[in-house]
């Protein structure tokens, strides 16, 4: 399967296709609200979703590794590799990891950035636990950077950028 942009900006690329033929589309990365990354929605059929929720549960609903659900899910794949006797998933796993990292450190940035969980106005430890320079860091530097080597990966060669 041939890695693919969707529309006339190429803010979607394909991730793969379901045993329906339903198209799963990743949608490219964006900083909004002036505050967080929006970053992880899938488009398919007449859904949406969030990558860590569709690929993160098994069709019973349970929780599974983002690795699992997506090749459990995604028949065909632009990562899916033909190996000498079978499927090569290398490029998943990588996949996978950088959405984990990605979701993991966006978290931070919220937690470090407003200084506590938000669950109250009180924050507890704020003073501890507020540190706007690794806010910024996380925010300009590695979660930009996470975001940039996933959409190479689903990037058509010839119109990589």
């Amino acid at each position: 399967m041939l890695k693919k942009k969707l529309s006339m900006d190429g803010r979607k690329f394909l991730l793969g296709v379901d045993k329906d033929g339903h198209q799963y589309w990743l949608e490219k990365g964006s900083w909004d609200c002036g505050w967080y990354w929006g970053f992880g929605y899938i488009h398919y059929g007449n859904g949406f979703s969030h990558f860590d929720s569709l690929f993160g549960k098994d069709e019973k609903d349970r929780p599974v590794n983002l690795y699992d659900g997506f090749t459990k899910l995604l028949v065909e794949s632009p990562l899916y590799e033909k190996g000498e006797s079978d499927i090569d998933h290398k490029r998943v796993w990588e996949l996978c990891d950088l959405m984990k990292s990605f979701y993991t450190l966006k978290d931070a940035a919220d937690v470090l950035g407003h200084g506590g969980g938000n669950y109250t106005e009180k924050k507890l430890c704020k003073d501890v636990i507020q540190d706007e320079t690794y806010t910024k860091h996380l925010n300009e530097v590695v979660l930009p950077a996470i975001i940039n080597k996933v959409q190479a990966m689903l990037t058509p060669e010839e119109s990589a950028e």
